[in-house]
């Protein structure tokens, strides 16, 4: 995954610049993940949409990142061809202890869900949040209870060693 920032967007060799990357390094575009905030999409939707579906087009797929602190979160489900949205970690940071932030939080999985939409959650520290996520039915779930930033050099033997790996399947 990789972010990009509303300047590098919208700039007008922004396609070109992924695509290229692509080709020089030879990546399968199945493999990367485009990830742009709530805001971004919507500071010029049509653009957005555009650039989305370009990219979509190639293989790419564009999450939605930060979604829920932004504004018209629901309405970009429904306009914004997004392959997943990611749940700020601002709702993870409360969700053991406040109800209200329960039940927002399945409510954007239940929507996600039924718009064919990846609902991924950031910031799970522990495995309290993480039980409460899976009996939300929540897609990944993604945190430094699973893991901290590593160096490359680790990440392989990470990898092949870490106890929450799925046979054939993300990590949850």
């Amino acid at each position: 995954s990789v972010n990009f920032s509303l300047y590098e967007f919208f700039s007008p060799n922004f396609l070109d610049f992924v695509t290229g990357l692509l080709d020089r390094y030879k990546i399968p575009p199945t493999l990367i993940e485009v990830e742009i905030t709530e805001t971004t999409s919507q500071t010029n939707q049509f653009m957005s949409i555009q650039i989305i579906k370009r990219l979509k087009d190639k293989g790419v797929r564009v999450l939605m990142d930060d979604f829920g602190i932004g504004y018209s979160g629901i309405d970009n489900l429904r306009k914004i061809p997004f392959d997943g949205i990611k749940v700020d970690k601002s709702f993870t940071d409360s969700l053991i202890e406040d109800e209200k932030t329960r039940a927002i939080i399945k409510l954007i999985v239940e929507l996600g869900h039924m718009n064919d939409i990846e609902v991924i959650i950031e910031g799970v520290d522990s495995q309290d949040q993480v039980d409460i996520l899976k009996k939300m039915k929540m897609d990944t779930i993604q945190g430094f209870y699973y893991s901290r930033p590593i160096p490359f050099d680790q990440y392989e033997a990470f990898l092949k060693d870490n106890p929450y790996e799925r046979k054939g399947g993300k990590m949850s």
